[in-house]
């Protein structure tokens, strides 16, 4: 009998620690799938995003004081500021063509901000940005410094991030 105990004792265990896996790894790995299905594909696209990047980034410089809008609008074809199409050269019309498909349809490209030493690219459900650091800083934000933190950040290469909200069960 007491070998039998001993059986059945180690086989209710063996099935709890299983239950409470099963719940626990699905849940884990959906938070982490999640937060980053947004993720826009640098790596196909980058060199257009770039080309965007230092087009927006000099036009800023040049242009916009710091009290005026410091953000253009992006529409799958082209950049708008103060919703005037920007006349931009050839290739960087070409490239903000292109850079849409880097980005999720459910998380589609919808703004690129300038905000002291970055320009970021922004979804529209606000939950991911692609950020050029100019100095090479980790984000400290997805989409405005006034936000609470619950964020994480993966470094793709100098000066480039994505920057994802955490998602949570609440």
């Amino acid at each position: 009998m007491k070998v039998s105990k001993k059986i059945i004792i180690i086989f209710v265990t063996i099935c709890f620690v299983v239950l409470i896996l099963s719940c626990v790894i699905p849940v884990a790995y959906f938070l982490h799938q999640t937060k980053w299905q947004y993720m826009a594909d640098f790596e196909t696209y980058g060199d257009s995003i770039k080309i965007v990047a230092y087009y927006c980034r000099e036009f800023f410089e040049e242009n916009v004081s710091a009290d005026k809008q410091r953000y253009i609008s992006y529409n799958r074809q082209s950049l708008y500021y103060n919703a005037e199409e920007l006349d931009m050269p050839l290739e960087v019309k070409n490239a903000a063509a292109r850079i849409g498909d880097a980005f999720d349809d459910e998380g589609y490209l919808d703004t690129i901000e300038y905000y002291e030493e970055r320009i970021s690219f922004e979804i529209i459900n606000g939950r991911y940005a692609l950020v050029y650091s100019f100095n090479d800083e980790k984000p400290k934000f997805v989409n405005s410094p006034e936000e609470d933190g619950g964020f994480s950040v993966k470094k793709i290469e100098d000066n480039w991030y994505h920057v994802a909200k955490n998602l949570s069960l609440s």
